[in-house]
């Protein structure tokens, strides 16, 4: 199974981060998710696929009121999150923090998620 539903560049403003003033002020966060899926027994109907509409809205808020230290930690808690309320087998989650360093400098991490 190779398929892929890619949504990419959704952006959320979130409490994330050690440092005092990070506490108090939301950041932006993006997130980019791959979710492993099978096409080939679609029929065109929806109800045979992973609604990327719901996915985008589940993770839109989930992360708007997450309050987590560590985008590692926000990428494991929203991918396990992911999984079990889709019923997803495998994904890949980046999450990214555009405002850690100078305007053009980022920082991410990238998770792989396989049920088991």
């Amino acid at each position: 199974m190779n398929d892929k539903i890619l949504i990419r560049g959704i952006a959320i403003n979130c409490l994330i981060g050690i440092n005092p003033n990070e506490r108090r002020i939301k950041q932006e966060i993006l997130i980019n998710v791959s979710i492993e899926t099978d096409f080939s027994k679609l029929n065109d109907n929806i109800k045979n696929t992973i609604n990327y509409s719901s996915v985008y809205k589940f993770i839109k808020k989930f992360v708007s009121v997450s309050k987590y230290f560590l985008i590692e930690t926000l990428g494991d808690e929203l991918a396990k999150q992911l999984m079990i309320e889709f019923n997803i087998n495998k994904l890949d989650i980046e999450v990214i923090k555009p405002s850690v360093f100078n305007e053009k400098e980022i920082v991410s991490i990238k998770l792989s998620r396989t049920s088991k």
